[in-house]
């Protein structure tokens, strides 16, 4: 699990460091623990629960961001 998390933490940096990115979001299932806690791993906030549309279903999410400049 630590490569893991290891891994996307060097993916988030890459990416800010390549762009003018002033925020990172993601969202997941209020039901995927393993998700959330790689968000907030990543250092981003809880923001608001929303309903995501999708073609398949709508369900349920969680908003975290973080500012990262």
């Amino acid at each position: 699990m630590q490569v893991k998390d290891s891994s996307r933490l060097r993916y988030v940096q890459v990416l800010v460091s390549i762009g003018d990115i002033k925020k990172i979001s993601s969202f997941a299932v209020p039901e995927n623990i393993a998700s959330i806690k790689i968000m907030k791993k990543l250092g981003m906030k809880y923001i608001k629960t929303f309903i995501n549309k999708d073609p398949l279903g709508d369900v349920e999410a969680l908003l975290y961001e973080r500012e990262v400049r």
